[in-house]
């Protein structure tokens, strides 16, 4: 499914919801933890690290009925990693800074309520677009591979003379795979606020099930996010006052 057919039943579903008695629109934003799911076995004195970055968007949330909601919106997701180099290479790295358009559509179910407190989970699926890429890292320096240093115990050593780097991914059309299709687990919590204003925190994860690589050639390494979010946000009810 293209990224325009997903934007495409967001927008039914906001017309869909208009129709209704309980709809809700906000915002939300938070923190993004991303974990490349890939074999390095073949390269030496590395490490798959785990990436911090954000997310931010826009949410709509639709009230079927009491303690059932579907729950959607439009997001810039960050999904980065690290690779990390280890033992006489440490101090080498590159890191991959990944950020994604996404459209999740989730079905939020009630587990419990205390006054104006609701607790309640959430699962569905997720589309999106990787938008945008940037590169960094550090390489060893080409015309000065080591440096003379003076080391804890007072000694002279050598160390790694490293150079820093920072560039825009440049997409490959025939390596790269833009689309990303997963699904989506998540816990949280709602707060009514005075007046028709309603705050939450969720967190979620969000499993990618597309390959981020297209398959170009035989026996190639597969590359799949999994990314964690915890965030808060605010939600507005077009339709009438929360009591």
């Amino acid at each position: 499914m293209r990224i325009w057919k997903i934007v495409l039943v967001h927008i039914l579903l906001l017309v869909f919801g208009y129709t209704k008695a309980q709809l809700y629109i906000g915002a939300e934003a938070g923190y993004s933890n991303n974990y490349s799911n890939t074999d390095i076995s073949s390269t030496v004195l590395t490490k798959n690290q785990n990436g911090g970055g954000y997310t931010a968007g826009i949410v709509t949330k639709y009230e079927y009925k009491k303690g059932i909601s579907i729950k959607s919106g439009i997001f810039l997701l960050q999904k980065n990693y690290f690779f990390l180099r280890t033992g006489d290479y440490t101090g080498v790295y590159t890191g991959f800074k990944n950020t994604y358009i996404q459209v999740p559509a989730t079905i939020q179910i009630k587990l419990l309520s205390r006054k104006k407190i609701e607790a309640y989970i959430s699962a569905g699926g997720f589309g999106g677009y990787w938008a945008f890429g940037k590169i960094y890292g550090a390489m060893p320096n080409i015309f000065s591979s080591y440096e003379n240093r003076i080391d804890n115990s007072g000694q002279g050593a050598q160390y790694l003379s490293l150079t820093k780097y920072s560039e825009k991914y440049q997409f490959n059309t025939i390596k790269d795979n833009r689309i990303e299709l997963g699904s989506i687990l998540g816990i949280g919590a709602n707060f009514s606020l005075k007046g028709k204003c309603l705050a939450f925190v969720e967190c979620k994860y969000f499993h990618s099930l597309t390959d981020q690589q297209k398959k170009y050639m035989l026996f190639q390494t597969k590359k799949f996010n999994q990314t964690i979010s915890v965030s808060l946000g605010i939600l507005y009810n077009l339709t009438r006052k929360i009591p």
